[in-house]
Formats: structure tokens, sequence, C-alpha cells
């Protein structure tokens, strides 16, 4: 009788990369929002809307640049003052991408990266949002 060892079976999750939601919050100015408002009234749509299709139309820049690795000196430490509509989505990126701005943004465990990651997507997004809105004439 000839006997062969059990084929072993590779796991589902073997060869993926794993992906990890990368969610950020942040407010736009009121002048960018109100800019919006008028666009969506006009679209009979929620402001919300005209806020979350500019963004898809810039995430795929935000996620590529995430990719290839930020700094953390390009993570604003600043607030804003003129803040107006609240905004949150989120990005997948890969494991790798958000281990490196773990260790490149928060060393130390002490906040998290969500919120300087927030601020560096809402320092990315103000100037593409308010150039976005223009280009559709609003």
């Amino acid at each position: 009788m000839h006997t062969t060892a059990p084929k072993q079976k590779t796991p589902p999750e073997a060869g993926k990369v794993t992906n990890i939601k990368l969610r950020v919050t942040f407010r736009c100015p009121t002048d960018l929002t109100e800019r919006a408002t008028t666009w969506a009234e006009k679209a009979r749509c929620p402001v919300s809307a005209v806020f979350r299709k500019a963004f898809a139309d810039l995430r795929p820049q935000l996620i590529e640049r995430i990719e290839a690795g930020i700094n953390y000196t390009e993570v604003p430490n600043d607030r804003m003052k003129d803040a107006s509509h609240p905004f949150d989505t989120s990005m997948m990126i890969s494991r790798a991408a958000y281990d490196r701005l773990t260790r490149e943004v928060d060393p130390e465990a002490m906040t998290g990266i969500e919120g300087p990651m927030s601020r560096w997507a809402r320092a990315q997004f103000i100037p593409h949002f308010n150039a976005w809105l223009a280009a559709k004439g609003h």
C-alpha cells in the first residue's frame, strides 16, 4: 500500500496584500462650503455629495503619495480656525504603507495616525477643492 503525505492547503490570505482602512476627518473653510452648497442646491443633492465627488477625484493621488511614503514634516500641526462643514472619508492603503506611516508619524504610539493624517489630507484637499469648484464654475 502506498501512502503519501496529506496535501497542505494554502490559506486563502497567503499571497494577498492586506489593506488597512485609513479614516480621515476634517472640516472645510466656510467659503468653500458656501460655494459647494450653492452647487449642491443647483444639483439638487446634499452638499456632502459635492465633497465626496471632489475627494474621490483626489483620492488616487493621495493614496499614491501615502504608498510612496510621507515624512512627518509634511504633516501640518496647525488646527483650522475657519472650520465649517465636517467631512470624513476613508482610504484603503497597504499594510506596509500603514506600518511605515505609524513609524514615521507616531513612532512612540502616542496619538495614532488618524489625527495627523486627517490634517495632512485636509491640507491636500482644500487647494484641490478650491480649484475643482472653480473648474466646475463654482
